[in-house]
């Protein structure tokens, strides 16, 4: 049975806890900060439709309200950043001595290895963000994972500890309006410095397959609208959307 707490709604199994959300804000209004949580969800995804593999009642599979209506739409990528440092935020309050990685544009990693998947749905109006709802499915307990995620890794697995994830999911929304309130008071600068010091590869030269073709470049930064820069090892500049860069391991 459905069960709500201090703002959290805790399904035992929903297909997606994105399009939950979604439908209930399209009904009504929901506090900012509300969050739908799921123990299994039977259609979850991540990035470009791709699977996010999940043991039941193991990991945080969950999805927050949030209206920032002090951001424009051609500013949306802040969400992504304030998101991004949330998840990572979590992970070190469980174990300060752990150092996880952004992989663009919100993919958290750990080890080289895949801890966290983002998914931010934002409904637009003009040059407004209506509302927004930030979908995370984070490993927590959860020891083995299939062929399908071989860079799979969980938070247990790393500790050693067992986590308990109403707890978990209280502290995430902590740590998220901690950053978006930041920037909800007009600092974006802190959040966008801080989301870099945790680029994954950055300033390191690997290979990538860039708009089909593969190059070895070395990430810069991020560029407009969130975009990635990167400077081929000929001398090339790129600026990339999401679907113009693929990362190999």
């Amino acid at each position: 049975m459905p069960a709500e707490t201090d703002g959290i709604l805790m399904l035992d199994e929903i297909p997606s806890t994105n399009d939950y959300l979604e439908e209930l804000l399209s009904k009504s209004s929901f506090p900012e900060g509300y969050i739908v949580s799921a123990g299994f969800q039977s259609a979850g995804k991540g990035q470009e439709n791709n699977h996010w593999e999940s043991n039941p009642n193991d990991n945080i599979l969950a999805s927050m309200a949030l209206y920032p209506n002090f951001l424009r739409a051609d500013q949306q990528f802040y969400l992504t950043v304030a998101v991004s440092l949330s998840a990572c935020s979590l992970i070190t309050e469980a174990d300060s001595s752990l150092n996880p990685m952004i992989k663009w544009p919100n993919d958290i990693f750990l080890n080289d290895r895949k801890i966290c998947g983002i998914l931010i749905k934002n409904s637009i109006s003009g040059n407004s963000i209506r509302h927004s709802i930030a979908g995370m499915g984070m490993n927590i307990n959860q020891l083995t994972f299939s062929g399908r995620a071989p860079l799979a890794i969980s938070l247990s697995s790393v500790t050693g500890e067992k986590y308990y994830i109403p707890s978990l999911l209280t502290n995430w929304r902590k740590h998220l309006m901690y950053w978006y309130n930041m920037m909800r008071n007009g600092d974006l600068n802190y959040p966008e410095q801080e989301y870099l010091k945790r680029f994954y590869r950055l300033n390191e030269s690997h290979e990538y397959l860039i708009r089909g073709k593969r190059t070895r470049a070395t990430i810069t930064g991020i560029g407009s609208y969130g975009w990635l820069k990167l400077k081929g090892d000929d001398g090339t500049d790129w600026l990339c959307d999401l679907k113009e860069v693929v990362f190999f391991p």
